[in-house]
């Protein structure tokens, strides 16, 4: 609310006669910020690799403070269009989420020395707002906090600008005004997100680990303008063969962000040999929990394209509404094409028994629509009077393009 209202202020005739250039603004803040932090003492890279070694939060706030930094910087040509995603065991995980606002509170050197809350500036996306950022954030540390449907839009957002091009240029024409963090209970595609799974027991920051952090962000970000010359280049360099890395890109902008850190936080090689060891062993638990992930999903998609697995769920379209809360799915044809629906509130529940847990749903969902095996999002069906929206899959999708049979004498002429 507050950068919001100071957007708004900034339109206003109190800053007609001095112009309010929110660049400026913020390279003096970073500045004090971090002539403040080195006020705590030393760098001391040997307790940092301790905290690294015990705090695996530790490395992934540091990428989200750098690159949040160096987002707007005019030397940054390209930055592909993702998010860095935090996320959470569950929705009641709210020590978790405690302990991730103190970590982004310990390396947050982007925000303003006056602005008076205590914690990084965190955006809550409602079901019915676009996923926007106010200009005023524009180089500050950002996190977004979607609920409900907004999950969607901003995944949206990020297909939509993946689709037309993959890489943003001018500032003006980037999706989002500041770095997007998420802080959600769900991970987002891979083509669009990097993901940075939570356990139950993260770090609790004490104050030690807090200012060692602290002085690793003011570190780092002397070297604004390195990084973002660095990270530039190597990005343009990928450019070049966008087949090779289409998929990939989060990942490899985040590898890249890591051999920073390393280059220049680091001096002495047994430090940077630790620091290879711990950020290889993160780089190879992220990408397990991608691959399960993917192949979940996919088993997910195949089980419902192979009705006969789940053809005891199959029941004759129900009359009334009663009939309705129990039905799973049920044979429907449309416009003369046959198809099985499927009643969204026992969604999950059929999922379940491909194995698939109630947070990787709307992935699910997602990837039947991007292989347009959906015959539309949603189908209207009206029920004893109400109109109701189901999931659709036409017969032609299915294994041997055939529906199992429901018990005879149950059927009925469901054709609108």
């Amino acid at each position: 609310m507050i950068y919001l209202m100071c957007d708004e202020l900034s339109r206003k005739s109190a800053y007609l006669e001095h112009i309010y250039e929110i660049d400026r603004e913020v390279f003096h803040d970073l500045n004090a910020n971090v002539q403040s932090a080195k006020e705590l003492g030393e760098f001391d890279e040997t307790r940092f690799i301790g905290l690294l070694t015990t705090d695996p939060l530790a490395l992934p706030v540091l990428e989200a403070v750098l690159l949040s930094a160096v987002w707007n910087e005019p030397m940054l040509g390209n930055i592909p269009n993702f998010v860095l995603n935090f996320v959470l065991p569950n929705a009641q995980s709210t020590v978790v989420r405690e302990r991730v606002d103190e970590h982004f509170h310990a390396i947050d050197l982007l925000r303003s020395p006056s602005a008076p809350f205590n914690r990084t500036m965190t955006l809550r996306l409602e079901n019915t707002q676009m996923p926007a950022l106010s200009p005023a954030a524009s180089g500050r540390l950002v996190l977004l906090n979607p609920v409900g449907d907004a999950i969607s839009k901003l995944t949206g957002v990020l297909e939509q600008c993946s689709h037309e091009q993959l890489l943003s240029g001018d500032t003006e024409d980037r999706p989002f005004a500041a770095f997007p963090i998420t802080v959600t209970t769900r991970a987002f595609p891979s083509a669009y997100a990097y993901n940075v799974t939570l356990s139950a027991n993260t770090h609790e920051l004490r104050d030690e680990d807090a200012d060692c952090l602290r002085l690793a962000a003011a570190e780092l970000l002397r070297y604004v303008p390195d990084a973002a010359r660095t990270l530039s280049d190597a990005i343009d360099d990928l450019a070049c063969h966008p087949r090779a890395y289409r998929m990939s890109l989060p990942e490899r902008w985040v590898i890249l962000v890591r051999r920073f850190v390393r280059h220049f936080l680091l001096t002495s090689e047994s430090a940077r040999d630790t620091f290879d060891r711990i950020s290889g062993e993160a780089e190879r638990l992220h990408k397990e929990d991608e691959l399960r992930r993917a192949e979940t999903i996919d088993c997910g998609v195949a089980f419902l394209l192979d009705p006969e697995r789940y053809k005891d769920a199959i029941s004759p379209r129900p009359k009334t509404l009663e009939q309705l809360e129990k039905t799973v799915s049920f044979p429907y044809t449309s416009h003369g094409v046959p198809m099985l629906v499927y009643n969204t509130a026992q969604f999950e529940r059929l999922l379940q028994r491909a194995g698939v847990g109630s947070e990787l749903v709307p992935d699910v969902v997602q990837a039947l629509k991007e292989r347009s095996i959906f015959e539309r999002e949603n189908i209207k069906i009206n029920t004893d009077g109400t109109s109701r929206r189901y999931y659709a899959i036409p017969a032609k999708m299915f294994k041997n393009s055939v529906i199992p049979a429901i018990p005879a004498g149950q059927e009925e002429d469901n054709d609108v």
